[in-house]
């Protein structure tokens, strides 16, 4: 699993926001507040998580497409040197 700095920040506000209600002993009445902070936090880490898989999908493809499109070539010129070239 990957974890991105930007779900570090959304997982770890969630973090802070129940330190916070419980050092101030608010818990109970920012209850509903604490509930929808998880679910805001867990909705997008869910997004974030499936964008990252989606990117590393598409970055697998298209390395392996470059690689696949990318032989040697050799040939003898006029002069009998052999030369060889890579081309894309």
């Amino acid at each position: 699993m990957y974890v991105s700095g930007e779900m570090l920040l959304w997982t770890s506000s969630v973090v802070t926001a129940f330190v916070t209600a419980v050092a101030t002993g608010t818990v109970a009445t920012a209850g509903g507040w604490l509930v929808l902070s998880v679910l805001g936090a867990v909705g997008i880490n869910f997004v974030l998580l499936q964008a990252t898989t989606g990117l590393e999908k598409k970055q697998v493809f298209t390395h392996t497409r470059a690689r696949a499109d990318t032989h040697t070539h050799i040939h003898v010129c006029v002069h009998t040197q052999t030369h060889t070239h890579t081309y894309r």
